[in-house]
């Protein structure tokens, strides 16, 4: 063994089995690993891409959700025309009571369409005085629900006891 062929020959055979052994399975490993690494960046960025678009779309759906909120404070309480009516009466009858409106009558009218939407409506007669009606008209302005007078008819009694009797349709929105 001491000829410098066999020496280089067994030097040669050591590196070529460590070579396909070791070194080539390490280069392969490293290879795949890289690939690995440049497919999990992209799906990085794409994932980061989605989270932006996600927190922009929470935020989109925050802010409806806050305009939402807000309408349903606004619109009178319930399901359906008759429910609605009903709470639409209260809300009035609450009112001329305090102002010390006279409320001859009133009764729930069929629901009609506003833009796709259904509308409760209520048909009151009033006895008052021009003051009062004011008051009553300022009241429709001033409101934060969503109701509004829909049909106005003013007759003037005269007499020893004038008066204002007013018939007045109002409408609230169902959501």
């Amino acid at each position: 063994m001491k000829s410098p062929l066999v020496r280089y020959g067994i030097l040669i055979i050591i590196w070529i089995a460590w070579y396909s052994l070791f070194y080539s399975n390490l280069n392969t490993r490293i290879q795949e690993n890289e690939t690995q690494i440049s497919t999990l960046k992209i799906q990085l960025s794409s994932l980061e891409k989605e989270k932006k678009r996600l927190e922009e779309a929470a935020k989109t759906l925050g802010s409806i959700e806050n305009r939402l909120s807000n309408l349903k404070k606004r619109v009178i309480d319930g399901a359906d025309p008759q429910v609605v009516a009903s709470n639409l009466q209260n809300l009035i009858l609450t009112y001329a009571s305090q102002k010390g409106i006279e409320v001859l009558t009133y009764r729930t009218s069929s629901s009609t369409k506003w833009k796709g939407y259904s509308v409760a409506r209520t048909t009151f007669t009033f006895k008052c005085n021009k003051n009062n009606f004011v008051e009553l008209l300022r009241f429709f302005g001033e409101q934060k629900k969503l109701i509004r007078p829909s049909r106005l008819n003013i007759v003037w009694i005269r007499g020893r006891n004038a008066h204002i009797r007013v018939i007045l349709d109002v409408e609230a929105l169902i959501i």
